[in-house]
């Protein structure tokens, strides 16, 4: 038996054609990841790495509440843009922790988070919390689902 294979080109979100790999989230973006990439756009990377910080604390197991999301909030940055960019960080983190390290590289990852337009200057932090120290840690048990804080709930 023959077994044919068609070719599909894939289009990236510049237009460009992609290579048939997928990104590390899959074939569909989360809706999370795709409301908070706007979001992103004006966010000041002090408080970009504090909400960071945040999205690792829930995967470490540790106490965060929605009061740790507000201390956040500014005159630039509403409540709502917080939890955007929250919940789309929290979604990008599992997604990439899900994959065995053997399986999602370092330089694989920083160019899908440049493919899906995520600014520069986060790519780095970004990275660091994914292929960082703790990741064994993270591993090695079960992460909890997303829906299980409740300010990432529709």
């Amino acid at each position: 038996h023959v077994i044919e294979m068609a070719a599909i080109q894939v289009m990236t979100m510049s237009g460009a054609a992609a290579s048939d790999r997928t990104l590390f989230f899959g074939l569909r973006m989360p809706a999370e990841i795709k409301r908070m990439l706007p979001a992103l756009k004006n966010l000041e990377k002090g408080l970009f790495r504090k909400l960071l910080q945040a999205c690792v604390r829930i995967i470490e197991n540790e106490e965060t509440g929605i009061d740790d999301l507000k201390s956040l909030e500014s005159a630039k940055t509403s409540e709502e843009t917080i939890q955007t960019i929250f919940c789309g960080l929290l979604v990008l983190l599992r997604s990439a922790l899900r994959i065995p390290r053997t399986s999602l590289k370092s330089e694989t990852f920083r160019a899908d988070l440049k493919e899906i337009k995520i600014p520069a200057e986060f790519i780095p932090d970004i990275a660091k919390a994914v292929f960082g120290a703790k990741r064994n840690d993270w591993t090695s048990r079960p992460l909890n689902r997303e829906s299980d804080f409740q300010p990432c709930n529709p």
